[in-house]
């Protein structure tokens, strides 16, 4: 997406192969659906690399259920024909010169949702940025230490976690209270890339068992890498 943003824009002039060059009885084979026209564009839509339509392929896939996950995609398709339908229209509508506009409008779109996706994708990964879901170590829950461990809680919510802080060197015993209205598909699943932990959320009291080794800021996510944030250890 960032290098068809790029490309759009007049950058990367030259020209790159990406794939291998096609054998005859492929080339004739899609040389042939090319006559169903808009019909198989529409069909690989489904593949494009849209935000906002994988973001619906995750949720669908999450729900854990075919008819469910269907049906979200089918209300998804409804919601956007009047959408991309107006929008045609009116750049049909549209001299040239505001086309071009629109385009470099759109290409700019296309660069900016391409690197919240990197970024997203790093974060799951593991990469801490300053940025990603935290509102600063002060506002973090301090865990107590009590005898050889160390205790905090926190709350589930529906648009994310919250910041914790712990002790160096002493194993901490994490409790997330998780209520049935705020769980769902998004953050159901909590990774910890620092501590090689995966961790399942159900209603209830959830215990997460670590011990930090060194002092820093890691960041802990959802399975999607979309909401994220810290853990911050320190020295007592």
């Amino acid at each position: 997406m960032l290098f068809m943003g790029i490309r759009m824009l007049g950058g990367f002039s030259f020209r790159i192969r990406l794939f291998p060059k096609l054998s005859s009885k492929i080339s004739t084979g899609i040389a042939k659906l090319g006559r169903y026209g808009s019909f198989v564009i529409g069909l690989a839509n489904g593949l494009m690399p849209c935000g906002p339509l994988q973001s619906m392929q995750v949720y669908a896939i999450a729900t854990g259920s075919w008819i469910t996950g269907a049906l979200s995609m089918f209300f998804f398709c409804l919601g956007t024909i009047p959408l991309v339908f107006i929008f045609g229209l009116t750049a049909a509508m549209l001299k040239m010169r505001w086309r071009q506009i629109m385009l470099k409008v759109g290409s700019v779109l296309l660069i900016v949702i391409s690197i919240y996706m990197i970024s997203t994708n790093l974060t799951l990964a593991g990469v801490n940025f300053p940025w990603s879901g935290s509102s600063g170590s002060d506002n973090a829950i301090v865990a107590t230490i009590d005898g050889d461990a160390q205790y905090v809680t926190t709350t589930l919510h529906s648009d994310g976690y919250e910041d914790i802080k712990v002790t160096v060197g002493i194993p901490v015993v994490w409790t997330m209270v998780v209520d049935e209205d705020e769980l769902n598909g998004c953050n159901n699943e909590i990774i910890i890339n620092e501590y090689g932990l995966q961790v399942s959320l159900s209603v209830g009291d959830v215990i997460i068992e670590f011990t930090p080794e060194k002092t820093g800021t890691f960041t802990y996510t959802c399975w999607m890498g979309m909401l994220s944030n810290k853990i911050y250890v320190v020295d007592g």
